[in-house]
């Protein structure tokens, strides 16, 4: 019950054989092609060996069942069949991602995460918090795979060619594995002059605690702000015709297309 469909998934199947017979896997729901989904053959021609019992396992790709489904898989031979049925997992739902406050500056405002009112029957949920790069547009985590639905953080400055906009990241988890698509909560984080970043990082160097999650919240942050763009001296460039200045200072990005 409860598989992980973005895992493989294996059926193993035997047949207690006098005679040969054309063996042959189905499944329940009509929308799915067995054939399309799995990556073992599901007919064969089976015969008896010196084995009481001939194996024909069948073998599903990751991501091909649906979620929070309930599927009947048979094995026929010849007049015999036999059924399972199985329960497919699925992402928690039903909850919100709160970010508070959502106007701040860049490494001084302490930020404060929370994930609210998740549900899932496969308990404990794990929660992880992050910030997109504005570079890059990587995830970068700030507290990795934990039980507690809220934390808090000081974050880099946005985009400076979208208003200072940072995308603030949640993914939650249940205990067996199956998480949600990354959520996405924007909020508008101001950067700060020189001098004033240079005196936040060494607080925030500061404050590293020795823990896992801390050394990747310091390193994260840090590295995003000494990585940031500065594009106060990038020309028009929609008058130029590219894309804004973004990934490399004082420069515009790639042309756009006709």
């Amino acid at each position: 019950n409860n598989i992980n469909v973005d895992q493989p998934i294996s059926l193993l199947g035997s047949v207690e054989l006098f005679a040969p017979c054309q063996a042959q896997w189905r499944i329940s729901d009509s929308s799915l092609s067995l054939a399309k989904i799995a990556t073992t053959a599901i007919a064969k021609t089976l015969v008896p060996s010196s084995s009481r019992f001939v194996p024909f396992n069948l073998a599903i790709a990751a991501g091909m069942l649906p979620k929070r489904a309930s599927l009947v898989f048979t094995l026929l031979c010849g007049a015999a069949s036999n059924s399972l049925t199985v329960t497919t997992n699925g992402a928690p739902l039903s909850g919100r991602f709160v970010l508070e406050p959502n106007v701040g500056q860049e490494l001084k405002t302490v930020f404060r995460y929370s994930a609210q009112r998740w549900f899932d029957e496969d308990l404990p949920l794990n929660y992880q918090f992050g910030f997109q790069s504005v570079t890059s547009v990587s995830n970068l985590v700030v507290v990795s795979k934990t039980e507690l639905s809220f934390t808090e953080s000081k974050l880099p400055s946005g985009s400076k060619s979208n208003a200072n906009r940072l995308n603030c990241t949640l993914q939650v988890f249940d205990s067996l594995g199956a998480q949600t698509p990354l959520l996405i909560n924007e909020i508008f984080v101001q950067e700060v002059d020189t001098k004033q970043q240079q005196e936040y990082l060494l607080e925030l160097v500061q404050s590293y605690t020795g823990s896992v999650d801390s050394t990747k919240n310091v390193i994260n942050v840090v590295s995003a702000s000494l990585n940031s763009v500065n594009c106060t001296s990038a020309p028009n460039c929609s008058a130029l015709f590219r894309s804004p200045c973004l990934k490399m200072s004082g420069e515009c990005g790639a042309c756009l297309p006709d």
